[in-house]
């Protein structure tokens, strides 16, 4: 009975040790100063990276096999805090005609604060894109997820669902 015993807290031990834990379906991507995080599906690969020096400003590619990319860039504020709705609909206004704003949001996440968010549709190379962006620390710090084709209700979801991983440090 103690061989039993014995075999079966040796067994539990090593199961314990090597194979209890799943596998998890996403890797965590830490911001340039190591100050805030978030969760990525292991769907989505690196793709591309560049880093400024004259602009200050990091980017970040990660694309998944839909051909679904996520853009991560971190540049300075200038001590502005220029994330909010109104400058995301200025931006858009500014930048291009072809950009069409569908709709806006906020998520406000507990120890980030505000992230502002907008669906857009781009006419001219006719793709979609949902955009986040939010300061912390200094920097403006934007997540930018684009395809060719309209966003499903529940890619929407999954994509907020990575946004709300957002943990800072």
């Amino acid at each position: 009975m103690k061989k039993k015993k014995a075999a079966l807290l040796i067994f539990l031990a090593v199961f314990l040790i090597t194979g209890c834990t799943a596998k998890k379906d996403y890797f965590v991507y830490t911001g340039v100063e190591k100050d805030w995080s978030m969760q990525i599906p292991i769907s989505y690969e690196d793709h591309m990276e560049e880093n400024n020096e004259t602009f200050k400003i990091y980017m970040k590619a990660f694309k998944n096999n839909k051909g679904t990319v996520l853009n991560i860039m971190e540049m300075p504020d200038e001590g502005e805090k220029i994330a909010s709705e109104e400058h995301i609909k200025e931006e858009l206004s500014s930048v291009d005609d072809y950009l069409h704003l569908e709709r806006l949001e906020t998520i406000d996440l507990q120890n980030v604060g505000k992230i502002y968010g907008a669906l857009v549709e781009d006419n001219a190379t006719d793709s979609h894109m949902l955009m986040y962006k939010w300061n912390h620390n200094n920097r403006l710090i934007s997540v930018i997820i684009y395809q060719k084709k309209a966003f499903t209700l529940e890619e929407e979801a999954q994509i907020k669902s990575i946004i709300t991983t957002i943990k800072v440090k």
